[in-house]
């Protein structure tokens, strides 16, 4: 849980893994020969988990609140470097949350 509500305590902000895990296996019947462990991004880290922030959220993104955003950013170098900034950091923070197992996979398989 990144973030609860203060008043409630219920969680709204979730941080999830960077990687998600399935197995996947051939068409017969899978042995542990068969087996092979499929791993792939997850698209984000954060994840909203209360419904009522989620509706927030949702209901300025349908009144078109992203290009009006995008258009204010790009006006402003200041805002546009705040932004590349944040986006720096936000990846430092996925690469940090990978295992060892998982940073060398990604860089294998040059994500």
């Amino acid at each position: 849980i990144a973030y609860t509500d203060p008043e409630t305590e219920n969680p709204i902000i979730l941080q999830l893994y960077p990687l998600t895990y399935s197995e996947l296996y051939g068409w017969d019947k899978p042995t542990e020969k068969d087996r092979v462990q499929f791993r792939s991004p997850f698209p984000t880290t954060f994840w909203i988990s209360c419904p009522i922030t989620h509706a927030k959220v949702a209901q300025l993104e349908q009144e078109g609140w992203i290009p009006i955003i995008n258009e204010k950013l790009f006006e402003s170098e200041d805002d546009l470097a705040t932004m590349k900034r944040a986006h720096e950091l936000y990846q430092e923070e996925r690469w940090n949350l990978l295992s060892t197992e998982d940073k060398e996979f990604v860089e294998q398989v040059t994500w």
